[in-house]
């Protein structure tokens, strides 16, 4: 890495702490500047000689996204700077919006070389994310200057794009095709149309995880967002631990510690063996399956959070299924059955009914925008006990299914009671 590079990053924590968090309602406004070495970017030859002072290259770039610290502050950066401009308001500096779209299709586009890096594959589907959301926030802009329509361009190109919604012809008015309100929780906010009935999803009240009558090709991990050893795993990851033989135990240690102990909310990713291959663990229960870690984000009470948890949420249970798709297309061993827990519900105490919403959106978009035969068993531990989170999830998600078959022939799922 270069010095400059090293001095940018020094710059970078600096600033993230004597102003992102010092001044944590202002920090976006144009009073602060911190634009070259918050969203570093090539600059351009018509700028100042103090502002090429931190012009990052593409070998830069690789660098920045190989530094735990600069890339984990980055992500927190822009996530910050879009969720401030949301809650208090366009501030008119159209100029710092436009050179972070042009940073965020930077290292956009150099992590998309680098997806044979797990790492770094991560870090791409949470940058992706953050640009689905800067790109929503652009298109409402006034007024954009030449600059900004030039970046947003940018960063739309390399933005992976939704499909489009088909119309949902619903007969019965009385039951439209909308997620249903629980009493006292929040509803999900433009739930996914409904896809094409295909019975992927099995929902299983009556097993958890790791018993023996759940037999899968994969099993998904609620893995810790926050550094986080594996010694220090309880609950259902610490049962995963716990039922590995020896040499896998050692796989799954090496692996996590590649990730920095922790996965980034809203994000996925298989666990790999030291030649960077999706790794088969053996259960204790003799069933061999690949290991995915995907991270929920935390519940926040405050109601101006909740729609940015929510598409977080989201794009957790979504990559999920789409890590499997890429898997399908070139391993030896394909993944036709998914065992997905659900996420957040538990320390990060996301309300069951919102993250079963959350996946129902994550996998009807998945099924409806690919052929896929991939089947999904959510398995319950806890789904007996009708006061428990698991239950409610369950129930949540039943009912969602069940609303979505009363406008079609066959329904997207089946229920194990």
């Amino acid at each position: 890495m270069r010095p400059i590079m090293q001095e940018l990053i020094q710059k970078q924590q600096q600033t993230y702490n004597q102003v992102f968090l010092a001044h944590s309602k202002t920090f976006h406004n144009p009073t602060f500047h911190y634009d070259w070495w918050m969203f570093p970017v090539l600059a351009p030859s018509n700028v100042s000689e103090q502002s090429k002072k931190y012009s990052a290259n593409t070998q830069d770039t690789k660098d920045l996204l190989n530094h735990k610290q600069f890339i984990t502050t980055y992500a927190n950066t822009i996530d910050k700077y879009l969720t401030n401009l949301k809650t208090y308001g366009w501030n008119k500096y159209d100029v710092r919006y436009a050179k972070m779209m042009s940073s965020l299709a930077q290292f956009i586009t150099v992590s998309n070389t680098m997806l044979h890096d797990n790492k770094i594959a991560s870090i791409n589907t949470q940058l992706k994310a953050l640009a689905k959301r800067a790109v929503s926030y652009a298109q409402s802009v006034p007024n954009a200057s030449t600059f900004f329509r030039s970046s947003l361009s940018k960063l739309n190109s390399v933005t992976p794009k939704p499909a489009m919604p088909k119309p949902v012809i619903t007969p019965k008015p009385a039951i439209p095709n909308t997620v249903i309100k629980p009493l006292n929780q929040p509803t999900l906010i433009n739930p996914t149309p409904a896809a094409k009935p295909n019975n992927k999803i099995s929902i299983d009240f009556n097993h958890g995880l790791l018993d023996n009558s759940i037999k899968t090709d994969a099993i998904v991990n609620a893995a810790s967002t926050q550094p986080l050893a594996i010694k220090n795993w309880s609950g259902v990851a610490g049962a995963i631990y716990q039922n590995l033989q020896l040499t896998d135990k050692k796989i799954l240690d090496t692996h996590w510690n590649k990730l920095g102990q922790q996965v980034f909310p809203g994000t996925s990713t298989s666990v790999k063996n030291a030649h960077g291959q999706p790794h088969r663990f053996e259960l204790a229960s003799g069933n061999k399956c690949y290991l995915i870690h995907a991270g929920s984000p935390k519940w926040i009470k405050d109601p101006k959070q909740h729609a940015q948890i929510k598409a977080k949420l989201i794009s957790a249970y979504l990559s999920i299924m789409q890590g499997i798709q890429r898997h399908n297309q070139i391993a030896q061993y394909k993944i036709q059955t998914v065992a997905i827990p659900p996420l957040g519900i538990g320390i990060y105490q996301v309300p069951p009914q919102v993250s079963a919403q959350c996946a129902f959106a994550a996998f009807t978009e998945f099924f409806k925008t690919t052929n896929s035969k991939i089947s999904i068993i959510i398995p319950l531990k806890d789904g007996k006990n009708r006061t428990s989170n698991d239950y409610l999830f369950g129930e949540e998600l039943k009912k969602l299914i069940t609303n979505q078959a009363a406008n079609q022939p066959k329904s997207l799922g089946k229920f194990k009671k």
